[in-house]
C-alpha cells in the first residue's frame, strides 16, 4: 500500500466512525433501551446514559444479584461492608456514607473507567436507592455531554485584561455546540436547510447589534495601522566567505593528470631553449 491508498483508506475510516457515531446518537435521542429489570436504578441509567455506556452499566447492575455482602460495622451514618461474588474468593471492602450519599470500595472501577460497579451497586440496592447518586455520574458519559463544552468557565471574568482569552474561550465553546448541530443536520436535506437558514438569520441580527460593530470598527482601525506602519523586510545580502568557491571539487585523479600535464609542458617548453644556446654556441666556434 502506498501513501495515496494509505491516505484514501485513513479518510475513509475516519467516515465510517464519524457516521457510526452519528448513528448512535441518532438512536440513543430517539429511542430507549429495553431494560431487563424493572428498577428505579436501570430507568435512571437509562435515562442519563448512552446507549454503549449504559449496556456496561448494565453488566454491573445484573452482576451485583451475584454478590453477597456481609456488613461489618456501622454508627448510624457510615457503614463497612465486605462484598465477595459467587465463585470468586477474592473480597472487597465497601464503605457508604448514608449523610454525604458516598461510596469508597477497593475495586476502584470508578476511577478507572467511571461506573460503579456490582459490589457498590449492591450496596446502593440495599439502601433503597431509586436512582444513581448524581456524583457518580460521569458528564463525559451522558446524553448530553456533546452539548456542553467539557469544564464551566466563567466567559465574563477579566474582560478588560484578557479580552483575547475570553473571545478564544468563546469561539472554543460556540465551535463546539455548532459542530454538534452541523453533524445532527447534515444527516438530512432539510436539516441543512434548516442551519443554512438560521445561520443567515443569526448573522443578520449580529451585524445590526452595536456592540459587534464598534469591535469590528478597532479590528479594522488596528488592521489598518498596522499595514501603514509595515516595513519591507529583505533576505540579508549573501557574503562569501575567503577561500570558498561554487566550482565542482575535483578528484584525486584529476588533480594528478593536471598535475603531469604542467610538468610535460614545462620540460617540453624548456627544451627549444636549451637546444638554441648550443647552436649559439657552436656557431661561434665555426667562427672564431
Amino acid at each position: 500500500m502506498d501513501i495515496v491508498d494509505f491516505v484514501h483508506h485513513y479518510e475513509n475510516k475516519i467516515e465510517e466512525m464519524r457516521l457510526a457515531e452519528l448513528e448512535e446518537d441518532f438512536r440513543y435521542r430517539n429511542g430507549m433501551p429495553h431494560l431487563k429489570v424493572k428498577s428505579g436504578i436501570f430507568k435512571d441509567a437509562a435515562s442519563e446514559y448512552t446507549m454503549k455506556i449504559f449496556s456496561f452499566f448494565e453488566q454491573e447492575l445484573m452482576s451485583c444479584f451475584g454478590v453477597r455482602m456481609t456488613e461489618i460495622s456501622n454508627n448510624g451514618i457510615d457503614y463497612i461492608y465486605e462484598a465477595f461474588e459467587e465463585g470468586c474468593k477474592r473480597i472487597f471492602k465497601v464503605q457508604f456514607s448514608s449523610l454525604t450519599s458516598t461510596i469508597s470500595y477497593s475495586c476502584k472501577l470508578f476511577e478507572s473507567m467511571g461506573l460503579l460497579c456490582c459490589h457498590a451497586l449492591k450496596v446502593i440496592d440495599s439502601k433503597n436507592f431509586t436512582c444513581i447518586p448524581k456524583q457518580y455520574v460521569m458528564k463525559r458519559w451522558t446524553k448530553g455531554a456533546k452539548k456542553e463544552v467539557v469544564g464551566s468557565y466563567d466567559l465574563s471574568y477579566s474582560f478588560d485584561k484578557e479580552k483575547k482569552s475570553a473571545q478564544s474561550l468563546r469561539l472554543s465553546e460556540l465551535m463546539h455546540q455548532g459542530n454538534f448541530v452541523f453533524s445532527v443536520g447534515s444527516l438530512s436535506d432539510l436539516g441543512t436547510k434548516i442551519i443554512k437558514q438560521k445561520l443567515m438569520e443569526a448573522l443578520k441580527i449580529l451585524e445590526n447589534d452595536e456592540e459587534i460593530a464598534n469591535v469590528m470598527g478597532n479590528l479594522n482601525k488596528r488592521d489598518n495601522n498596522i499595514s501603514s506602519n509595515e516595513c519591507l523586510v529583505l533576505n540579508p545580502s549573501i557574503i562569501r566567505a575567503k577561500d570558498v568557491t561554487n566550482a565542482r571539487i575535483k578528484n584525486g585523479l584529476e588533480k594528478r593528470k593536471k598535475k603531469s600535464a604542467k610538468v610535460g609542458g614545462s620540460s617540453q617548453s624548456s627544451r627549444p631553449n636549451t637546444m638554441s644556446f648550443g647552436n649559439f654556441i657552436l656557431l661561434l666556434a665555426l667562427m672564431i
